[in-house]
This record gives C-alpha cells, structure tokens and sequence, in this order.
C-alpha cells in the first residue's frame, strides 16, 4: 500500500465471497497483514472484523453514516473484478479512501497456484479457475466455507502462494493485490510489502 500508517486509521474490510473471507480470517488471525486488528471496524450484523456487504450504498449507511475517531475511513476491497464499480456519493468521497484488490480472474487461482497447477490451468482455454478446481483438481468443495477453511490452515503458505500470484499476474493499470498488505515474512527479505 501507498502508506502504512494510513492503517492505523479505521479500516473496513469488504470480502466478496467465501474464500476472500476465509483468506482474510486466516490471515488477520496469524498477524500476517500490516492492518492492526484494532483498526479494523467490526461488522454489527455480524461480529466478524470485515463485512460481505459490497453495496456502497449500504456500506456508506452501515459503517460510514458512523463518527470514528479518525476524519477518514479506509475500507479495503478484496474482489475478483477490478471492473466491478464502487462509487461513493460525494457526501462520503472525502471522508473514505478505498483500495481495491483484485485476485483476478478468481480467487480460486490461488488454489491453483497451491496444487502447482497454474501452468496446466493456463493451457486451458476459457475455463475459470473455480471450475478448474472442480474438474481437474477434485476440489468439488472450493467456494464451500467449512472446506475452504481447512484447505487454507497454513498462513505462511497462503503468505507464499499469494507472492506467487503476485509474480505470475500481469497487473494492468493500478491494480494492486492481496500482497500489499501482507507483512512480509523471513521468505521475502523485506520488512513490508
């Protein structure tokens, strides 16, 4: 990310699906990411430190119509589409920075990567990494919550698959991805992504 310490400012987390949520579960819970856990604003509806609300409008009624401590709110989106649209209303525009990553084309290609498949999957035309997974993988479960949350028990796995993606993907126009806001770990040599 641009800054660090934009982190220490309250931070919402937006995860599209099972396996975005499940990632960042496993991750937040090992201390992998450079967001503090007390920066993070908690879902109401759900107690859980990130929503699967994607709506802005309904993000900007549920968590941002709410006074912090901090003049802005950063909410971070972690998606499969870098086309998906998220605009705020101008009452909003200034008191939100939103970063978007992207694990496209889905997020299933990180299990991908994790099977040492991604060569075999990118010889194959038209096919989502999701149903890859299903047809040539027997990962029959892999948009299911309670599978994918034994799948992925290994953060410093997880840490070096998501490296992986970050070395095979061709980034287009300022997209950015689940790496930059993993602490980095002895494997990478660096103090931050």
């Amino acid at each position: 990310m641009d800054n660090q310490a934009i982190f220490k400012e309250p931070t919402l987390v937006v995860c599209e699906g099972a396996a975005e949520s499940v990632i960042f579960e496993l991750l937040l819970a090992r201390g992998k990411l450079i967001i503090p856990a007390d920066s993070l604003i908690e879902d109401p509806q759900t107690g859980r430190l990130y929503t699967r609300c994607r709506k802005n409008r309904e993000i900007e009624e549920r968590f941002l119509s709410v006074t912090y401590d901090s003049p802005c709110v950063n909410i971070i989106r972690i998606i499969d589409s870098a086309n998906e649209r998220f605009q705020l209303s101008p009452l909003y525009q200034s008191k939100a920075r939103v970063f978007t990553l992207t694990t496209r084309p889905e997020i299933e290609i990180l299990a991908i990567i994790k099977e040492g498949a991604y060569r075999d999957w990118a010889h194959v035309n038209n096919m989502k990494p999701s149903e890859f997974c299903k047809e040539r993988l027997g990962l029959h479960k892999i948009k299911q919550y309670a599978f994918l949350r034994q799948y992925w028990n290994d953060a410093d796995e997880l840490c070096h698959v998501i490296d992986q993606y970050r070395s095979y993907h061709h980034f287009q126009n300022r997209e950015r991805c689940l790496a930059e806001i993993l602490i980095a770990h002895s494997s990478r040599g660096t103090d931050q992504v």
